[in-house]
């Protein structure tokens, strides 16, 4: 890492969490660790290593996940992720259905965006690994779900395939049912000019502006304060249509606009440089 005012510095950057604590323990270069997840599981092998290195230097990739996670590690800044953005071409064009793109998993709310669309009478199309249709959840819950002549599945794409479907749907479908840490494919999606609707968990009130880039719903009434704060005053499913009944008041261009002021790869460059600078100037 070259500093203007520094020269060049030595700084490990571990983008595996676990790879270079024990290095760092025998050698005199700072390191540094980008988490990607939430806290482990209390009998997982990643949580004794974060009990083992609490004071290394982490770096969130949300305030959210900083949150809940300080206190307990060293917190060294918040870098959210960022895209190459010339490789996501925005559809200015209202889409012509409803989207949604992840693992089939109950946390991932799957069930909630398909419900919606049957709800709204729109064409609703669902892209995921096959390999999910094995799992009891996917041959219970989703299932009779697919019988609607609403949904379509098309199973799991990538690359042009993926920026394609994402630019031509008219919102973008987001309802989980935990607290992710940052959600690459909401960016994504905004990056294609395609609105988000998303339950407020997580990282969601950071990476969607509510009424400008789509619009974020309360998953049910747990916290009813926050309801204040949204546009959408209805919880979880039915505030889902509503939402998806109100995409049409999204500019699409702001979505754009929006990932290209907050979420591209610059801006998390510079977020590390940051933190790296932060880091050696102790």
């Amino acid at each position: 890492y070259k500093d203007a005012k520094d020269g060049w510095n030595e700084i490990i950057h571990s983008f595996l969490e676990f790879s270079a604590h024990y290095f760092s323990e025998v050698s005199n270069i700072p390191t540094v660790y980008t988490l990607h997840d939430g806290l482990p599981n209390q009998e997982s092998l990643d949580y004794w290593r974060l009990e083992r290195f609490p004071r290394d230097n982490y770096i969130a990739i949300s305030n959210s996940q900083a949150k809940k996670l300080q206190g307990f590690i060293t917190i060294a800044g918040v870098v959210y992720h960022g895209l190459n953005i010339s490789h996501y071409e925005p559809n200015i064009k209202n889409g012509d259905y409803l989207l949604f793109i992840g693992r089939y998993m109950p946390e991932k709310g799957v069930e909630d965006a398909l419900r919606a669309g049957i709800e709204t009478q729109s064409l609703t199309v669902l892209a995921g690994s096959k390999e999910y249709r094995e799992i009891a959840y996917y041959k219970e819950k989703i299932t009779p779900l697919l019988a609607s002549e609403c949904i379509k599945e098309v199973g799991f794409l990538a690359g042009r395939k993926k920026v394609a479907l994402l630019g031509g749907a008219k919102a973008f479908l987001f309802p989980i049912h935990w607290e992710e840490p940052f959600g690459m494919v909401m960016i994504e999606a905004m990056a294609c000019g395609t609105p988000v609707i998303a339950y407020n968990r997580g990282s969601v009130s950071e990476l969607v502006k509510d009424g400008v880039t789509g619009f974020i719903v309360e998953p049910n009434l747990t916290n009813s304060s926050n309801l204040s704060n949204w546009i959408i005053k209805k919880t979880g499913i039915e505030g889902l249509v509503e939402a998806v009944r109100r995409i049409g008041e999204i500019d699409r261009r702001a979505c754009r606009m929006h990932v290209e002021e907050n979420f591209t790869v610059e801006r998390m460059v510079d977020g590390y440089i940051e933190v790296y600078r932060k880091i050696l100037h102790r």
